[in-house]
This record gives C-alpha cells, structure tokens and sequence, in this order.
C-alpha cells in the first residue's frame, strides 16, 4: 500500500506532462522491441500512467542528455547517478542497480585491484558516465596525456566493444547486463572478451530539474519506487 503522508499522490489527480532526456543503454534505456526506451523507460511510463502523467522520453548522446536536464531544456533524466547530475533533484528511493565491470581481451591477464593501477593499458570509457568510486576519482584526475579514452556520441558500448576487439584499447568498462546485451544483440561472440573484476553494485536514480512542480513529483515518485509490487514488476521486466 503506498502511504498518504502529506498527500504527494494529490499532485496525480491532474493530468501531466514530463519530459525526460536519457541515452542509448542497452536494456536499460533503449529501443528495443518490445519496449521503445528500454525496461526502464517502459516501467516509469506505465508507473506514471496510472497516476495521470504522461512520460515523453527522448535518447541523446550523454554528455548532451545532461545538459538538457541541468538548463531546464526537459524536466529531467529518465536515469542517473548522484555523480552525474550533482544539480538535479534524485529520488531518495532508487530506480533499481547496475554493476560495472571491467572487460579485457581473454589474452590478458590484468584484473581490477585497489589500488587501481592502468600502468601501459589504454583504458576506454564513455563522457561523462558516472561509473562508482574510485574509478570517477580516476578518470577525473587523468591528464590529456594519459591512456584515458573518453568517447562521446551515439552506440557508446558497440564502439568500445569495436575498439577492443581493434586492439585500440586495452581495457574498457560499462555494466555488466549492458555488454551481455550488446553482444547477443549484434551476434558477437563472447569468447574474445574477459570479465576482469567488478565495482560493487551501485543504484540509480530518477532525476529532475529543480522546480517546485518536481519537488512535488518527486516525493510521489519516491512513493511508486518504494511499492512492493511495482518492484516486482520491475524484476519481472527483467527476467
């Protein structure tokens, strides 16, 4: 049962409109049959649905889907993390989880260890991403003269699948499901690649523009993401 303290459920009882910018992440957040902005685009949709809010959602490179959302250009991001949207409103119940790995080509035999350590290795990740401590830490402090890769645009994961496979980088980084997906989606054989060591699972967000009309989604927003049930709807997307 979802509680009525202070009402946030009388924001629903008129109809809304909410725009959200989010990018192509694989099954997160992209078109695929049968859901046109992923398992997490088709579950805060009909979520919101039901409560009179229409969700438009509309996939951007990163580094621009952010932009949008900081100047108000759309109320928010369908999903994020504190790191990547430190101006925006979060939900304080989130989303779901992601864990990130790191992937090397099965020919290598580095692996993921505190302290981090890239010495000789070309590391590849995506602009401006947000992918859990230390690894932020890192990639903030990396110098123009590092082996830091960073790649912005469209099909983020597909280049950086492409790259190692190129042997133009040496490691590369991204969420688990994200690479299972991709690969099963463009008939790529898992053989080449290997998982070299994970961060700890981490959650994500639903995150708005900071205005009195979404302060108030908000606190509704953290009442539908704490329900039991639509959890386990969630889940089940994923199964």
């Amino acid at each position: 049962m979802l509680l009525l303290l202070n009402n946030p459920l009388a924001f629903s009882q008129k109809h809304q409109e909410l725009s959200l910018a989010t990018t192509a992440w694989c099954p997160y957040t992209c078109n695929f049959e049968p859901f046109e902005f992923g398992i997490i685009g088709h579950y805060i949709t009909q979520v919101l649905a039901k409560h009179n809010i229409n969700v438009h959602i509309q996939s951007y490179p990163w580094s621009r889907a952010i932009n949008l959302a900081n100047s108000g250009a759309v109320d928010g991001l369908l999903t994020a993390i504190k790191s990547e949207a430190p101006n925006l409103l979060l939900t304080d119940t989130p989303i779901t989880d992601y864990q990130v790995c790191f992937f090397t080509r099965n020919n290598q035999d580095w692996r993921y260890k505190i302290p981090l350590d890239f010495t000789g290795m070309r590391l590849g990740v995506i602009q401006d991403y947000g992918y859990g401590e230390p690894l932020d830490s890192y990639i903030l402090k990396s110098s123009a003269e590092s082996l830091v890769i960073k790649i912005s645009g469209d099909l983020g994961t597909k280049r950086l699948v492409d790259m190692l496979l190129n042997d133009r980088i040496d490691i590369f980084v991204e969420d688990k499901k994200v690479v299972a997906w991709q690969l099963a989606q463009h008939n790529t054989s898992q053989s080449f690649l290997r998982n070299a060591g994970c961060l700890p699972k981490q959650p994500f967000y639903l995150a708005l523009y900071p205005n009195d009309k979404n302060r108030r989604l908000i606190d509704l927003l953290n009442q539908l993401l704490e329900d039991e049930e639509n959890q386990q709807t969630l889940q089940s997307l994923f199964q």
